[in-house]
């Protein structure tokens, strides 16, 4: 099926959805960023894999250049990022992908429960008082299941 991402309020969501290969995840990410949408202050991120197909197949690598990709890139959401799985395989592949992040300073945790996570992602958070230009929900990109 697809990843695609959308903006609620200050926190990008990546949603990993079906199969996908994993550019896909790499080119939403970017269109993310580069979306007129995306939070001026205060991004957050958070990557939602529960109901992703693909996931317990990628290889070690996969996940590491996934991870490290996200990671450089954490200056753009306050190296701060918040993963939902709620399979074992999914929450222990994201445990591993959390090291990887952490390992180029970015911080990463994987949670089963959405409250949580984004409690987590906003606990601290201070607004400088600008806000996105979107309030609330707003659809995103999507990329198809082409093996570019």
């Amino acid at each position: 099926m697809a990843v695609s991402y959308r903006f609620v309020e200050n926190i990008l969501r990546l949603d990993f959805v079906g199969v996908y290969p994993p550019d896909d995840i790499i080119n939403a990410f970017d269109r993310a960023l580069e979306d007129p949408r995306f939070p001026a202050r205060n991004a957050r991120f958070l990557i939602d894999v529960t109901r992703s197909e693909s996931l317990a197949d990628r290889s070690v690598d996969d996940l590491r250049r996934v991870a490290e990709y996200f990671a450089s890139r954490s200056g753009r959401f306050g190296r701060r990022c918040a993963i939902l799985a709620e399979s074992a395989v999914h929450f222990g592949l994201m445990r591993m992908v959390v090291v990887f992040a952490e390992i180029k300073n970015a911080e990463a945790r994987v949670f089963k429960d959405e409250e949580e996570a984004m409690a987590w992602l906003n606990d601290g958070l201070q607004f400088t008082g600008e806000k996105s230009a979107a309030s609330g929900e707003t659809a995103g990109g999507e990329t198809g299941g082409a093996n570019n």
